[in-house]
């Protein structure tokens, strides 16, 4: 009881167990930063092609207008064991507010003491307060919003089965290409994909990669690899297996709620230019027991001046829907490498 402990009137006693998943997800975040930073990323000036899979055209924008928003410091998922709700802050001034009958998604303002926040969801505004651990309380709501999930004892497996993930916000560079889609470009983990209207896209839950979900338990995740392919010294089926056993499954860890087994899976060989590892499996659910099966991909997107990037798709779908992964891997398309230049003089 030491969260409701916390939540009502102090630390209580110590929760120290971690979650394997967790655990690793903390683990990968050193190594991810090295994709993320340092891409110095000119007004578009490729012309993505529909290929899913194959070698894609790598963007860039222009930094003087493409310059990413400098984070808070507040980014994080914060859960309330009480009330059963999480709080997700992006760093750059979105947030989003789920459970206990609550999804809402709106902006947020610190102030410049840094110990008190104002949330906007709509028309209804919310001030909080940040204590000295991080922690959140948002006036009119019992109970504190923890940060520290490792000392609390959070798992994601409880607070998946009582929050649904936040969906896109205002911090979403998504710019409508006029035909039901949106040319969605995240300079801060250097990937950039287009995909329709409709779908949503997740920010800041998975570690070093972008997730969109089609609304119907179908995600799709891209994560630019290519530190990490230049620091190996395996052979691209080698990758792509290493790649599934950290990233994949940890991010169905954040996307399903924990993982009950794997099976299927299988290394593709398909001769698709500019592809170069491909593989399928199926993962079931903690939760329910559901499959959901799984197609990965390792390819290549080069930008103008010839540097050549990596990308890891994954495309998560319940082997129960008809259409398949198939028809999601092509309705998120044109998935490749961005950055950001810097003005030569």
């Amino acid at each position: 009881m030491g969260f409701l402990s916390r939540a009502l009137s102090g630390r209580g006693c110590l929760q120290l167990l971690a979650t394997a998943q967790k655990s690793v997800l903390l683990s990968l975040t050193a190594a991810l930063l090295l994709c993320a930073c340092g891409q110095t990323a000119t007004e578009d000036t490729s012309s993505a092609s529909s290929v899913t899979g194959a070698d894609v055209p790598a963007e860039e924008a222009a930094a003087e207008t493409r310059q990413p928003a400098e984070s808070d410091g507040l980014e994080g998922v914060y859960y309330n064991d009480y009330l059963r709700m999480t709080l997700t802050l992006d760093g750059t001034g979105c947030c989003a507010l789920n459970g206990g009958g609550t999804e809402a998604s709106g902006t947020y303002e610190r102030s410049a003491a840094g110990d008190t926040l104002t949330l906007r969801f709509d028309t209804r505004l919310e001030t909080a307060a940040i204590d000295a651990d991080g922690d959140i309380c948002i006036e009119g709501r019992s109970g504190y919003f923890l940060r520290d999930w490792t000392f609390w004892g959070i798992t994601w497996e409880e607070v998946s089965a009582v929050s649904s993930l936040p969906t896109a916000t205002a911090s979403a560079a998504g710019v409508s290409l006029g035909n039901g889609t949106v040319r969605y470009r995240d300079y801060e983990n250097a990937v950039a994909f287009t995909c329709p209207e409709s779908y949503s896209v997740l920010t800041g839950q998975l570690t070093g990669a972008v997730a969109v979900s089609d609304g119907a338990g179908g995600y799709v995740t891209g994560r630019n690899v290519t530190s990490l392919y230049f620091s190996s010294d395996h052979s691209d089926d080698e990758l792509l297996e290493d790649y599934v056993k950290t990233f994949v499954f940890a991010d169905f860890n954040l996307l399903y709620g924990g993982i009950l087994s794997f099976d299927s899976f299988t290394l593709l060989h398909e001769e698709i230019e500019g592809r170069l590892a491909a593989a399928t499996l199926n993962l079931v659910c903690a939760s329910d027991g559901e499959s959901v099966a799984v197609q990965i991909i390792l390819y290549t997107s080069t930008y103008a001046d010839g540097t050549v990037n990596y990308i890891c798709k994954t495309v998560f779908v319940p082997a129960s829907r008809a259409d398949g992964a198939e028809q999601l891997a092509a309705a998120v398309t044109d998935m490749g490498a961005v950055r950001l230049s810097r003005e030569t003089e």
